[in-house]
């Protein structure tokens, strides 16, 4: 969305702060999930069971953060903020997270 936005105009001269702040937002949660899955496949293969809990947890919690990103992203039409203002105030509960 943000991609988008930014090759269309939608940030105008904040695009390189938008692109930013999207990649500061994504990219830290990316790589840890990119280091678990080389990990995984260069481990020795093993015959062990993972109990479901934790497996629908990450699933849970990594949905919500992405619907976080995302009205952050989706509520800029409608409130009467910069598009960039909007962004970095997304931040005080993106960040924690």
């Amino acid at each position: 969305m943000t991609t988008e936005a930014a090759t269309v105009g939608a940030y105008q001269e904040e695009t390189k702060n938008a692109l930013g702040w999207f990649m500061q937002t994504l990219m830290p949660s990316l790589s840890l999930i990119v280091g678990v899955v080389a990990y995984e496949a260069t481990a020795k293969p093993e015959d062990r069971q993972i109990a479901a809990f934790p497996f629908l947890l990450a699933i849970g919690l990594s949905g919500v953060y992405l619907a976080l990103v995302a009205i952050a992203l989706l509520v800029q039409p409608i409130i009467n903020l910069a598009p960039m203002e909007t962004l970095q105030m997304s931040n005080l509960w993106l960040a924690p997270l």
